[in-house]
């Protein structure tokens, strides 16, 4: 998933939130214009894609502009998520 939490014209910035597909945890960060996101995604073939979305631009109607180059990747089962809390690191000592 990838969506915005809050688009701000003021400051020429974004929070971009990333979640890793079938992962269940959300990151949050900021990105000005000029700086890149790296996400992964699937093409119409369900080939894995790594993308790199530049923000350009804030629009006059307050949405953002992305530009993105996407090239071929190997797929990846890696967790991008932390691993949850193990019970035995929760009991007390």
């Amino acid at each position: 998933m990838f969506s915005f939490e809050r688009i701000a014209p003021e400051t020429r910035e974004v929070v971009v939130l990333l979640r890793p597909k079938g992962e269940n945890c959300t990151f949050r960060f900021p990105v000005g214009i000029g700086e890149n996101v790296l996400l992964r995604t699937t093409d119409k073939l369900g080939e894995p894609l790594l993308c790199r979305a530049s923000f350009v631009s804030v629009l006059d109607d307050g949405t953002a502009r992305f530009a993105a180059e996407c090239t071929p990747q190997a797929p990846s089962n890696e967790r991008r998520c932390p691993p949850p809390p193990s019970s035995a690191s929760m009991a007390p000592k």
